[in-house]
């Protein structure tokens, strides 16, 4: 699916980016002609309030406010000041490339050299010019496009600096403590840059339902197990981890309570799994979601000690959709809104088993 500079670091198991700016989302406000954090009058958002932030911190949340047909993006870099309704505008993460898409919006011009998953196939087409991988820039092919704005995330974050010099450049990498409610800032910061407000707030409202109605059965299906399969090596995950939202926002019940939450998981081997013994396993193949070749999930958890466990048992081994945990970090609005279903969807399909099982 990548290219070969983009796999390179994909295969590279440590963070490649600092965390230290990871999880902070884009916001806007108004800058009364300057575009210093020091000048800014203070947030007065919702979002602003609930996060306890001043308008001279660095922003967790988005704080939507306009100034005429400018706006200033205040993130985790930094700020920026560009027009509203910006025409011709680069985009390095599909997260957000999602959320653009899933609002209608056509200004996107730039996107990354790869295969694209099958939501975003149309930005493989002729009419977008790529401008490098999700790490490494083509600057020369930014610089013929002159975008008005480039909006990054969280793998391209190490560029900012160079990207800034060629437009400016905002990062919307989500905030992972809060990811849910991050996302949905996203989507109102983008769909008022864009005139897309009430596509925004459709959006939001549908996901919101969709995630309550998995919330309301998720703790009744048992104990749940989330993992990462990489090049033979399998990881978990808990609350407060990267992908901590199974359990967090979505109301599945965790195997066990004192899971690390390192960025990267917890190396487990399958005689743990066995001993955990999880009602429901969640796997997410990593080899396929970056498109390199590997042990597939499937085949490696195709054995007796799987096969004892009761999410085998009473097939409930459900295999994720690698692509929009991994490669957009769940962060998109549409990858958001699939994942979603396809749990929902599982979980009812194990209850009715259940019950025609019972009936018997």
């Amino acid at each position: 699916m990548f290219s070969s500079a983009s796999q390179t670091r994909f295969s590279r198991w440590p963070s490649l980016v600092s965390r230290s700016a990871t999880g902070l989302v884009a916001a806007l406000l108004v800058a009364h002609g300057s575009v210093h954090a020091a000048d800014a009058p203070a947030a007065t958002s919702a979002a602003t309030a609930q996060a306890g932030q001043g308008a001279d911190a660095t922003p967790a949340v988005a704080q939507l406010q306009r100034d005429g047909d400018q706006v200033v993006v205040r993130h985790a870099k930094g700020q920026a000041r560009f027009a509203h309704n910006p025409q011709t505008v680069v985009v390095f993460d599909l997260a957000t490339l999602d959320i653009l898409h899933a609002l209608g919006v056509e200004a996107v011009k730039g996107v990354p050299a790869f295969k694209m998953p099958d939501s975003l196939k149309q930005y493989e087409g002729e009419a977008y010019t790529r401008v490098g991988s999700l790490f490494e820039p083509d600057y020369e092919a930014i610089r013929a496009l002159q975008p008005d704005v480039i909006l990054i995330g969280r793998r391209s974050e190490s560029r900012f600096d160079d990207l800034n010099k060629l437009a400016p450049t905002v990062g919307m990498a989500i905030d992972e403590s809060r990811p849910v409610e991050s996302i949905f800032t996203n989507v109102r910061t983008l769909g008022a840059l864009f005139d897309r407000q009430e596509q925004a707030e459709a959006l939001i409202a549908q996901t919101r339902q969709s995630i309550a109605e998995l919330k309301a059965i998720a703790p009744q299906a048992g104990r749940t197990l989330l993992l990462l399969s990489s090049g033979g090596r399998i990881n978990s995950y808990g609350p407060g981890s990267r992908f901590g939202m199974v359990f967090d926002e979505f109301g599945f019940v965790p195997v066990r309570e004192d899971f690390s939450a390192a960025r990267h998981g917890q190396s487990i081997s399958f005689e743990y799994i066995l001993q955990a013994n999880p009602d429901w396993l969640l796997v997410m193949d990593r080899d396929s979601a970056i498109g390199r070749e590997g042990e597939a999930a499937r085949r490696l958890l195709d054995n007796a000690l799987i096969h004892a466990t009761n999410a085998s048992r009473k097939k409930q081994i459900v295999y994720l959709n690698a692509v929009n945990w991994y490669v957009l970090d769940g962060a998109g609005i549409r990858a958001l809104q699939d994942n979603v279903a396809q749990l929902r969807n599982a979980l009812t399909a194990g209850v009715k088993s259940s019950n025609t099982a019972g009936a018997r």
